[in-house]
């Protein structure tokens, strides 16, 4: 049954013969250029349905329902849009027959697209029998006299797709959802707000009576008429009585039907017709004068390297083989956001193209601006392929181009982030046996090289890479990448084995972990965790630095955590142990006027020839303040106390606690028999961050220190299981101390 009865009824087609032909539709995926500009519509919940017991039975009962995030046309495709979409495929896939567009395969002339001035006045766009144009004064008006599988057949060329119902009412709110709203933009309406019958606009007079598109303000969202001037095609087939079942998460509308949704009401209807709640719905076939479409797209595309076939990268049945293929893909079109990539191993020089490899050494998987990179996705075999456990379903992204396990014909970098925004993603991949062991910039960044570039990496693991010069692991030279949850491990180059960071460069790095990197050559070796040179000032933030190395060199070879050259990084809340240098600085190596800033950090356990745990040369100073110095450093309450890690040989730095500490081999909180000094001596004045009750109402040092693992505070008695109002510190006392912290941050806003 149709909600709304508009001016003429076609013959129902059936289901079987429709969902044929709609497959068939669907491989015409051409991959041709975009022609919308899409809005991103940031997904959840809204209450979907008729608020106001003003419609018809179909638009209740009002149920929740969530989408996830999604992209969106700001406007009504055109006639000019879709004349060049005719233009496009034709001959080989569209035939015109008394002025009607079918799909060439349609032998039964059963399911047309859209009209033409031939077949109906009506229609704004002309077939002269070898090309199609739009009506003079007509470009920029919504296409009319389209049918629902004339707009899925446009979809499908440009991939995209038609948005599900649920899609459009939460677009067309525009976000308004306390309280929610009539219209797109509040509860009243009149002529200069839409298109609709007899709203007195300036295109009244001769049918179609449409308006440009974008004539009017735009909703919260930035989109426009999404009330009236045509009617919108939804991808759901109708059901009067779905919203009684509809499911919460992502509605997709029935299975079947005879009818497909219409949304938006247009220049032909009247005002109640155009309510965000309003629900219409007709034959597929149908083509009308208030008829037309916008398009939506996910904005995310699926990599499996196990499917059996590469695909468009629509869906994980779908997926593409390889993430070159999805990143060409993606770079062609503005309103890609995501890639997804399935567990397995991907090499930088195969593509649909070349699937075995062109053992192209340049060959690197360069990151696209705005565009995520994630892995650690099950994929297209499991049963929830969207599953993601980053160590369970390991995405690998291998430098291993040439012979297997032979070095010395592999990529230079495996990955690239060159040119890149903020807001380039790579997340959830281990990223291992670059070798940059060529010339130039191809010496330097194994594992990642960024040139004037500032992507988001964030999650990863570099492992087993190397370089010549810098960066075995990642190199960054005049970028500012975030780099956070990232290990860097048993990588080797010259110097900066684990990061180096050049030429003003001043990343942000935190929660990382860089151990048993080794700068090792034939000249100077600096810095076998991270190498920071030519005024390049990172902020490195609640870091490990454990067994990386400099050794090998004819000269120096120095700063096995951290080396810096004119540069003046800050360190919070860092932990280097076990660091060796040949040389000076096992812990930390300043040279050339470097001024670093560390901050509630241990540094302890390192060794080197000269200045085991931190090394100034003449021209450098480093200002050091509530941390742990073996051997003692002057500063703001410094000390020099064995700062008892959990189990350092087995790669355990929390802090012993006898009120607790988190034990990462069991994921469960342990008390300990002592408690080390380092709890509760950071510095006073800053954040104790998320360390949990009891926390003392002061950061620990180290690395885990205004963290969740923060170890807890320890009182000298039973630990406190109470909270206990006032009870600042959590030692089950409210007393002066608790009002100390309470005013030291008095007034202060993290939010």
């Amino acid at each position: 049954m149709a909600f709304v009865i508009f001016k003429k009824e076609k013959e129902m087609k059936k289901l079987a013969m429709i969902m044929a032909v709609f497959g068939v539709m669907l491989a015409y995926c051409a991959g041709a250029q975009a022609t919308a500009e899409m809005v991103y519509i940031s997904g959840g919940e809204f209450q979907m349905g008729d608020h106001f017991n003003e419609g018809n039975h179909t638009q209740r009962p009002v149920h929740p329902v969530s989408v996830n995030s999604f992209y969106m046309s700001r406007n009504e495709i055109t006639n000019q849009q879709y004349c060049d979409y005719l233009n496009a495929v034709y001959p080989e896939q569209i035939k015109v027959i008394s002025g009607v567009v079918y799909a060439s395969t349609d032998s039964g002339n059963s399911y047309p697209y859209c009209d033409t001035t031939t077949s109906s006045s009506y229609s704004r766009i002309t077939w002269d029998g070898s090309s199609f144009s739009v009506v003079s004064g007509k470009t920029n008006h919504p296409m009319v006299m389209v049918s629902w599988y004339g707009a899925v057949a446009y979809c499908n060329f440009y991939d995209y797709r038609l948005p599900t119902e649920a899609e459009w009412e939460y677009a067309a709110r525009g976000g308004e959802r306390n309280p929610y709203y009539r219209y797109p933009w509040g509860d009243s309406i009149d002529g200069s707000k839409a298109n609709y019958n007899s709203s007195g606009d300036l295109y009244e007079g001769t049918s179609p009576e449409t308006a440009p598109v974008g004539d009017y303000a735009t909703n919260g969202y930035g989109l426009y008429d999404m009330a009236g001037n045509v009617w919108e095609w939804c991808n759901d087939w109708s059901d009067e009585n779905y919203y009684s079942v509809s499911p919460y998460d992502n509605p997709q509308g029935p299975v079947s039907g005879t009818n497909r949704i219409l949304r938006g009401g247009s220049w032909n209807d009247g005002i109640e017709q155009l309510l965000c709640a309003n629900r219409g719905s007709h034959p597929p076939d149908d083509r009308f004068i208030s008829y037309g479409f916008r398009v939506v797209s996910s904005g995310i595309i699926y990599v499996d390297a196990n499917i059996p076939d590469s695909n468009d990268g629509s869906c994980w049945d779908k997926a593409y083989k390889y993430i070159q293929d999805a990143l060409a893909y993606a770079s062609s079109k503005d309103y890609v956001a995501e890639i997804r990539v399935a567990q397995g191993t991907y090499t930088p020089d195969t593509n649909s193209s070349n699937p075995g490899g062109t053992n192209d050494r340049a060959a690197t998987f360069q990151l696209i601006s705005g565009v995520a990179l994630k892995g650690g996705y099950a994929g297209y075999a499991k049963s929830n392929p969207d599953a993601r456990d980053i160590s369970a379903y390991e995405t690998v992204l291998t430098g291993d181009i040439g012979t297997v396990d032979v070095n010395t014909d592999n990529s230079y970098h495996v990955v690239t982030g060159s040119g890149t925004d903020v807001d380039t993603i790579l997340n959830g991949f281990t990223i291992t046996k670059g070798n940059a062991n060529g010339s130039s910039s191809d010496n330097s960044g194994g594992g990642m090289y960024t040139n004037d570039g500032n992507p988001t990496i964030t999650n990863c693991t570099f492992i087993g890479n190397a370089a010549s010069d810098d960066a075995g692991g990642m190199y960054n030279t005049n970028s500012n990448p975030i780099v956070t949850n990232c290990t860097f491990h048993s990588n080797t180059s010259s110097d900066g084995t684990g990061m180096a960071n050049r030429n003003d460069s001043s990343p942000i790095i935190t929660n990382c972990t860089f151990t048993k990197n080794i700068a090792t050559g034939t000249g100077n070796n600096g810095g076998g965790g991270m190498l920071n040179g030519e005024s390049s000032n990172p902020m490195v933030i609640n870091c490990i630095f454990k067994g990386n190395s400099t050794s090998g060199g004819s000269t120096n070879n120095i700063g096995g955590g951290m080396y810096n050259s004119n540069s003046a990084p800050i360190v919070i809340n860092c932990t280097f142990i076990e660091n060796v240098a040949g040389d000076d600085g096992g812990g930390m190596c300043n040279y050339n006027n470097s001024t670093p800033t560390v901050t509630n950090c241990i540094i302890w356990g390192n060794t080197a020839a000269t200045g085991p745990q931190i090394f100034n040369d003449g021209t450098s100073s480093t200002i050091v303040s509530y941390s742990d110095v073996e051997g003692s450093w002057p500063g703001v309450t410094n000390i020099d106390s064995d700062p008892r890690f959990a189990n350092p040989d087995n790669g355990d730095c929390h802090l012993k606690s006898q009120a607790s500490r988190w034990d990462g081999s069991t994921k469960s909180w342990v008390q300990d028999g002592v408690t080390s000094p380092c709890i509760d001596t950071g510095d006073p004045d800053g954040s104790i961050g998320y360390e949990l009750f009891p926390n003392g109402g002061r950061v620990n040092m180290g690395a885990y220190g205004g963290t969740t693992e923060a170890s807890k505070s320890y009182f000298g008695g039973p630990v406190c299981e109470k909270n206990i109002a006032g009870d600042i510190n959590g030692d089950c006392i409210v007393n002066f101390i608790d009002f100390s912290f309470m005013a030291s941050n008095w007034l202060e806003d993290n939010r």
